[in-house]
């Protein structure tokens, strides 16, 4: 009985992606690849050397980031990641960004 009820939504999502690919292939849009800023891949990888797997993959990790010129921008996914990076991992993030990059200026904020 419940199989029945999920069959029409396995149908539907099958069908969506198939026509949202049979769109992209009649209209050449290509896919959209995000590429992480080479500093934050940078200062992503000195932070790994300092913390455990487990805080660097629950509070760094998700952090995505924007750069522009003399500016690096991270934008945590939900607020609790926000307010922990801000109060326990901020100052670390600052001096292995002062290695990486030590004109730029470090924001964050919440998508």
């Amino acid at each position: 009985m419940i199989q029945s009820h999920l069959l029409p939504f396995k149908m539907v999502k099958n069908m969506s992606q198939a026509l949202k690919n049979a769109y992209r292939q009649n209209e050449r849009i290509p896919e959209r690849e995000e590429v992480e800023p080479q500093t934050w891949l940078l200062v992503k990888e000195q932070m790994k050397t300092s913390l455990t797997d487990t805080e660097y993959l629950s509070w760094i990790h998700p952090l995505k980031a924007i750069e522009t010129e003399n500016e690096l921008t991270l934008i945590a996914p939900a607020g609790f990641i926000l307010d922990r990076v801000k109060t326990k991992y901020i100052a670390q993030i600052k001096r292995a960004l002062k290695k990486s990059a030590p004109e730029a200026t470090l924001y964050l904020s919440l998508s």
